[in-house]
């Protein structure tokens, strides 16, 4: 037969003390409440990482951030900014888009939508018979005359800065598949 032996602590008044069953109670809650700060923590960086993706995720196909290169949009858009695009949704006249042609990404304002008449020549540019106003532009005017009636998938773009003439002039119009979307806000990151 085998016997275990217990020892028992004693207090200073001589009775048995239950101070090592108190001990071992009070680790044992120090470690629950332990597991349960680390389990919250695991469920929060869960929470952080799913959140992240759903960003990531909104980035990639709603929101595109696309580097300006060169000043083709002058004052608007500048060398070196940086536009955020709105993928999803439409654009009308007025709008900035982001299109690529001929593997150049490129940013020009709407001024054509389907079925409208361009007209650009030496007195500016005219949209189904109307001159428009371009206070906010630099001058169309063009040697040549340019009239262009817009077909149902194309739009007509001009940049802001019109002595560059890599828009709708050099190319014609653009097929509205090819836009990415509209400049929606833009980062300065080289001065004003």
């Amino acid at each position: 037969m085998s016997e275990e032996l217990e020892f028992i602590d004693i207090g200073e008044d001589g009775q048995p003390s239950s101070v090592g069953s108190e001990n071992r109670h009070e680790r044992q809650r120090h470690r629950e409440k332990k597991n349960k700060q680390i389990k919250s923590l695991v469920r929060t960086l869960i929470k952080l990482v799913v959140v992240a993706c759903g960003i990531a995720l909104i980035c990639l196909f709603v929101l595109c951030p696309y580097a300006v290169h060169g000043n083709r949009m002058f004052p608007k858009l500048r060398d070196g900014d940086c536009a955020v695009v709105l993928k999803v949704g439409g654009f009308q006249k007025g709008d900035v888009v982001s299109y690529e042609q001929s593997g150049i990404r490129y940013f020009s304002r709407v001024v054509g939508t389907p079925g409208d008449t361009v007209s650009i020549g030496h007195d500016g540019f005219r949209v189904n018979g109307l001159v428009q106003s371009e206070e906010i532009f630099y001058e169309t005017a063009s040697e040549k005359e340019i009239e262009v009636i817009v077909e149902s998938d194309e739009v007509f773009l001009l940049n802001d800065y019109r002595s560059d003439q890599m828009d709708s002039r050099a190319f014609g119009s653009v097929k509205i598949s090819s836009i990415d979307g509209k400049v929606i806000f833009l980062f300065r990151w080289r001065g004003i």
